[in-house]
């Protein structure tokens, strides 16, 4: 499956991307709103959610208010909540969201749906990472160059 890694939303200090599979309308970030922001039961989590997102342009990526994953992965919010938000971080003024859902059991890892977005969004930083490293792709400030299609094995 094809994967593509294109700009979301950009800000002063910090560029958001997101990953949009090649058959899919809308990004994985977008099928994570769309899901959960129109759920009553989620309203609090989706405010906590946007409310970090609009911090990245205030304040850039600060690790305090992201809750590691392990390398550079990461979720939001930080906080006891039921809903993530995975992403990674490239450098201070981007970041690549991925999608996210609700959180059901104590780690990711113990969830299938949770297990599977992150699986892909640490598909998606290796495949990045390699091309920054040789590369075919470059980040210029808040900007990512390149070729930003990737081939993704993982379902």
């Amino acid at each position: 499956m094809n994967i593509f890694v294109e700009l979301f939303e950009e800000y002063d200090r910090v560029s958001l991307y997101t990953i949009r599979k090649s058959n899919n309308r809308y990004s994985e970030t977008e099928f994570f709103f769309r899901e959960f922001s129109q759920n009553e039961k989620f309203r609090f989590e989706i405010d906590v959610i946007l409310n970090v997102i609009e911090k990245f342009n205030e304040e850039g990526v600060l690790l305090r208010r992201l809750r590691p994953e392990g390398g550079n992965i990461f979720a939001i919010p930080i906080t006891v909540s039921r809903l993530r938000l995975y992403l990674f971080i490239i450098n201070s003024s981007v970041i690549v969201l991925g999608n996210g859902g609700e959180k059901k059991s104590r780690t990711y890892q113990e969830d299938a749906n949770l297990n599977q977005v992150v699986l892909e969004i640490k598909e998606v930083a290796k495949q990045i990472s390699r091309r920054i490293r040789s590369g075919e792709i470059q980040v210029l400030e808040k900007e990512i160059i390149g070729n930003l299609e990737f081939q993704c094995s993982i379902n």
